[in-house]
């Protein structure tokens, strides 16, 4: 086997590999309802979906502009407060709260509208005095409303946003590949001389 060849076969592997990978997480959008619509017909849709941690992009996709058009997500962020209440080491509930936040679909072409949310994992906070905070979110709730000029159909969707670690992470495989792949050796000719006697 030529020297070196076995190597560029595995990084060329690698780098495929590494795409291959990469290419779900970025791109895939998993659809969460579809319908169709007649002209002048009002849609209402309201529904939720489970997400865990991480951030995310919904999207509503038209087949033909419409009038009216109004859509939030809705993530609930819920924390808790532990406290010694009477003053005597005991730590107790002392309260807490549930906080809406609903970015809106905000329209990006005629067609398309989107928003971003980020669902966070839970989290404790310690405070003096062994007192502490519980906090967490409960998503997704999601409602969009329109009136149809024309017959088409719709898709909203959500897709996995990549966070900038993953993206980071991605680019320095791509150059260690790169480097891997430059400092590969060369081969040297060597040139037979005839024996003089």
């Amino acid at each position: 086997m030529e020297r070196g060849r076995g190597m560029r076969i595995f990084l060329k592997g690698a780098a495929i590999a590494s795409l291959i990978a990469a290419a779900p997480a970025s791109q895939a959008a998993e659809v969460i309802t579809l319908g169709s619509f007649a002209p002048g017909e009002s849609v209402n849709v309201q529904n939720s979906i489970y997400l865990g941690p991480g951030a995310y992009r919904f999207s509503l996709a038209l087949s033909a502009p419409v009038q009216g058009f109004t859509g939030e997500v809705l993530k609930t962020y819920i924390y808790n407060f532990y406290c010694d209440a009477e003053g005597n080491g005991v730590i107790v509930y002392c309260g807490g709260d549930e906080v809406p936040i609903a970015p809106q679909l905000e329209l990006v072409t005629p067609t398309l509208y989107q928003a971003e949310l980020r669902v966070n994992p839970p989290a404790t906070i310690p405070a003096p005095g062994g007192q502490y905070e519980d906090n967490f979110d409960i998503c997704c709730d999601y409602q969009f409303g329109f009136e149809a000029v024309g017959a088409g159909g719709y898709r909203f969707s959500v897709a996995a946003v990549p966070e900038p670690a993953t993206w980071a992470l991605m680019v320095l495989g791509f150059g260690a590949i790169g480097a891997a792949m430059r400092r590969r050796g060369t081969v040297k000719a060597v040139h037979a001389r005839p024996i003089e006697a």
